[in-house]
């Protein structure tokens, strides 16, 4: 049972409405900072990847007023108090998208809380990222034959012209899962809330992940624990490009460069 005390001082923390300038104060201060702080290693088009941890702090962790410090290979702004909420904001360089397509494997139970983003699952997940494959792009979480989601990543399959994706309770909803389902929406492209089957993948005419850092990455070899590998069909020059999956990836590839290139590029003088 959480202390009153604790409930009253996280309230503004845990209202999208107070918490929304909090955050937007903070990142003003810290984004010039951490322009400033790596000039040699940022380019006009790089992009900031920024990570927010609210939580409370019940010993003296630190200093009693807002700092900047290198941390983690980044800039993290900070407030730490005795008993007292605690702020964290960590800046770091967005690493460039990867060419697709990529490498899976499937590892791993689903998430006892999928709908909370907490710190106990950067914990808990980190036994997977240091000992995946060098040449794998992501872990997928299943429950022998369901697939839920990456370890920060959504997943969806193609079969039979429809898009397959975990049901929205089983997993932590993402942004660009978000965007993808809107634009099927839009486009009157089938999708299913129902969990991709691993005992189906030979017959998937394709799967991406979605994520802020990727955006839609096809998956071009899904490896599956005593079942082997399977190699999946994407867009190449040997595919047929009126295919569903290539015309799916095709699509989705034109909306994100296209609206990624005019994030970046700004109002035009």
């Amino acid at each position: 049972m959480e202390d009153p005390a604790i409930t009253g001082a996280m309230a503004v923390f845990r209202n999208p409405g107070t918490l929304d300038p909090i955050v937007r104060e903070v990142l003003a201060k810290a984004i010039p900072f951490y322009l400033n702080a790596n000039t040699d290693s940022m380019d006009s088009h790089q992009e900031i990847k920024a990570l927010i941890l609210v939580g409370w702090s019940f010993e003296v962790s630190g200093p009693s007023s807002c700092l900047f410090s290198e941390a983690f290979s980044g800039t993290c702004f900070f407030l730490l108090k005795e008993k007292q909420p605690k702020f964290l904001c960590h800046l770091h360089k967005l690493l460039d998208l990867v060419p697709g397509p990529c490498t899976v494997e499937v590892r791993g139970s689903p998430r006892q809380n999928a709908q909370a983003k907490d710190s106990q699952w950067v914990r808990d997940r980190l036994i997977f990222e240091t000992t995946k494959g060098v040449d794998v792009n992501e872990v997928l979480l299943s429950d022998e034959d369901r697939v839920f989601e990456g370890l920060s990543s959504n997943f969806f399959c193609v079969k039979n012209g429809t898009l397959f994706t975990a049901p929205r309770e089983a997993v932590l909803r993402g942004t660009i899962q978000g965007v993808v389902e809107q634009i099927c929406e839009r486009e009157r492209i089938p999708v299913v809330g129902e969990f991709p089957l691993l005992s189906q993948a030979s017959v998937w005419e394709g799967a991406f992940l979605t994520s802020t850092s990727r955006l839609v990455l096809p998956i071009g070899c899904l490896r599956i624990p005593e079942m082997g590998y399977f190699t999946l069909p994407f867009p190449a020059p040997s595919v047929n490009l009126t295919s569903p999956c290539f015309s799916f990836f095709f699509f989705f590839f034109l909306l994100f460069s296209s609206s990624r290139v005019a994030a970046l590029s700004g109002p035009q003088s």
